[in-house]
């Protein structure tokens, strides 16, 4: 899935493939308001289909605004209320201070995961 334009998000999701139960969504680029909505879309997409175990990799991303950190925290409780987990891995350190900034790193914090251990 991706959203060209100026400050463009790409999301991709690493292959169809599961490791040990873990899906992984790997954000490229820019997680800003005008498309930070792609990522709710895809998380909601993945839970009802049956995904239960997600992994959302920020390495890639390039720049995030408030927008972008409400989002991670919408798509955290989305995920909660379906009952499926979701773990955030990888932030970069802007992600991370924006994290910290709104209470939310501790919550939503990166914890290593089967899935970007096989991968690396």
């Amino acid at each position: 899935m991706e959203v060209r334009g100026k400050h463009a998000l790409r999301l991709g999701i690493a292959g169809r493939q599961r490791y040990e139960g873990e899906r992984l969504l790997r954000i490229e680029g820019y997680l800003r308001a005008p498309v930070s909505g792609v990522l709710r879309d895809a998380v909601g997409a993945l839970i009802r289909g049956g995904d239960q175990d997600l992994v959302v990799d920020l390495s890639r991303v390039a720049d995030v605004d408030a927008a972008g950190i409400g989002e991670l925290a919408r798509i955290y409780t989305m995920a909660i209320g379906a009952g499926a987990v979701l773990r955030l891995a990888n932030p970069t350190r802007r992600v991370q201070t924006l994290l910290h900034r709104a209470g939310l790193l501790e919550i939503l914090g990166a914890k290593p995961t089967a899935a970007l251990e096989r991968i690396s």
